[in-house]
C-alpha cells in the first residue's frame, strides 16, 4: 500500500509555519510499526504544488492531510484536486481543527468535497486501524465504509448519513 501524508504549507515569503510536520511524521511510524513493509509512506509535501506533481505521476493508494485553523481551506482544495484524478482514492483528514460537538462535526464533515474520514482525537492508534482495516478490505474503499470505524467519522456512502463511533 502507498500512502501519502500531507501538510501543505501556505507560500509567502516563506514557509508558514516554518516547522516540521511533525504529527504526520508520528503518524505513519505508527502505522509502519503496526503494519510492517505492507505499507510505504511518502512526506514529502509541505509545497502545495509537490503534491499536486506527485499525484499526476503516480496514484496513491490512500492520501491524509493534516487539519489546523490556517490550513484547512489549502488542504480542502489539495483533497478535490486528488479526488478529481482519482474518483476512488481514500482520503482522510487528521487534526484539531474539527468542532467538539456531533452536530458541528457533521457540519464540517459534509462542508468538504473529496474527503472521505476524519480521524478525531488522538490519531496514531486510530489512523493505524483504519490502515490495517483498508489492507483487510483489499484497498477497497466501498467495502471499508460499511461500517463505523473506530475514532473516525464519515458521510456513509449509500445512506449519507455520518458514521462514527
Amino acid at each position: 500500500m502507498l500512502a501519502y501524508l500531507a501538510d501543505p504549507q501556505h507560500r509567502t515569503i516563506m514557509l508558514t509555519p516554518d516547522a516540521m510536520p511533525l504529527g504526520i511524521g508520528f503518524l505513519a511510524a505508527h502505522a509502519s510499526k503496526i503494519l510492517g513493509p505492507e505499507i510505504r509512506f511518502k512526506l514529502l509535501f509541505a509545497h502545495p504544488e509537490h503534491l499536486i506533481e506527485k499525484l499526476k505521476h503516480t496514484k496513491p493508494d490512500f492520501l491524509g492531510v493534516t487539519n489546523y485553523c490556517w490550513s484547512y481551506a489549502l488542504h480542502s482544495r489539495m483533497l478535490r484536486y486528488a479526488r478529481g484524478l482519482y474518483p476512488d482514492l481514500l482520503t482522510v483528514m487528521d487534526g484539531p481543527n474539527i468542532p467538539l460537538d456531533h452536530e458541528d462535526e457533521e457540519h464540517r464533515l459534509r462542508q468538504t468535497p473529496g474527503l472521505d474520514v476524519y480521524v478525531l482525537n488522538e490519531g496514531e492508534q486510530a489512523f493505524a486501524a483504519l490502515l490495517t482495516r483498508y489492507h483487510e478490505c483489499g484497498l477497497q474503499k466501498a467495502r471499508l465504509l460499511r461500517e463505523a470505524l473506530p475514532s473516525a467519522m464519515f458521510v456513509d456512502p449509500v445512506s449519507r448519513e455520518v458514521r462514527s463511533d
